[in-house]
């Protein structure tokens, strides 16, 4: 996470979150809510400090449905809705059709990769077989694109299963695709690189959404 970005000062930084330091780029008419994520702010290290308290107030945010960033709405604000909802539609259908309970997890690769006309969010989970035959894949109508077997969501979600090799029960892949055709505005930096951009997506955007949010049965790892 790029704290910088968010308009709070090195020495602020070095030193953690306190009171007194609200993030620039955080929406003022929600200060009040900054002493309640601090409380989230539990790591002796000052940049994990400062990553709990920036993820549990927009978290807060969102829970009050309110603008996180900004006092109107703008392209972040957008962002976040459109993740939101995406990740209802994931939990709900991994939940509806029990993948959990024929896959254990055991890495999860998360990656955002910026387009042409916004951002493509990756989540590749690598899992094990729990049963002898996963039977989820049966009730999904998924659809074979070549060595993965895919599922629209949405216009903007695929939902994806794939194996490394032929029956492997060790190499088992699934997880979902989030396109959204908006630019995300790094606060603080105008002309962020690809990387500032795409940092910024998963860590203050999304990584919040996934602890918020999680399947039956993935308690240890987000997906």
């Amino acid at each position: 996470m790029n704290l910088t970005s968010l308009g709070i000062p090195p020495l602020a930084q070095a030193k953690g979150p306190t009171i007194d330091t609200f993030p620039l780029a955080f929406n003022p008419n929600q200060e009040d809510l900054w002493p309640i994520a601090l409380g989230a702010a539990k790591s002796k290290n000052p940049r994990q400090a400062w990553m709990q308290a920036v993820e549990r107030f927009v978290e807060l945010c969102r829970q009050k449905a309110v603008f996180a960033f900004h006092q109107h709405e703008t392209d972040n604000d957008k962002i976040i809705t459109r993740l939101l909802e995406a990740r209802r539609e994931i939990v709900r259908f991994i939940d509806q059709n029990k993948v959990l309970d024929e896959l254990s997890t055991y890495k999860v690769q998360r990656i955002v990769r910026m387009t042409n006309t916004g951002f493509q969010l990756t989540v590749d989970v690598h899992a094990r077989r729990i049963t002898e035959d996963p039977t989820f894949m049966n009730r999904l109508s998924l659809r074979q694109v070549n060595s993965r077997y895919t599922r629209n969501l949405r216009d903007n979600i695929t939902f994806f299963v794939y194996n490394e090799g032929a029956d492997l029960s060790q190499r088992w892949h699934f997880g979902y695709d989030i396109e959204i055709n908006i630019f995300p505005n790094v606060p603080g930096k105008p002309l962020a690189t690809t990387q500032e951009q795409e940092r910024f997506v998963l860590d203050v955007m999304y990584l919040p959404l996934l602890r918020a949010y999680r399947p039956l049965n993935s308690i240890q790892r987000l997906i």
